[in-house]
């Protein structure tokens, strides 16, 4: 057992977290899947976007991308699907 904050943790409270963190990955990671994909797909067509909304979209897939790498540091927590 470990201790956080002065507190025990129990095997049921681990897997609790464990299922929150799982959960986490998965309703974050599944739009945010659909959201670089078309981030993606916008920058495809490039031509048809001003200079101001390319970069915007760029941002988004940065930002995006910024956020599945925070995401993927979860996967130790609540091992792999």
């Amino acid at each position: 057992m470990s201790e956080a904050g002065g507190r025990e943790f129990g095997d049921e409270q681990l897997d609790r977290l464990v299922q929150a963190v799982k959960d986490v990955r998965h309703d974050v990671g599944t739009p945010l899947t659909a959201i670089m994909a078309e981030a993606e797909l916008l920058l495809m067509d490039e031509d048809q976007l001003s200079a101001e909304h390319r970069r915007g979209v760029e941002a988004i897939g940065k930002m995006a991308r910024r956020i599945r790498d925070v995401v993927a540091q979860l996967d130790g927590i609540g091992g792999e699907d």
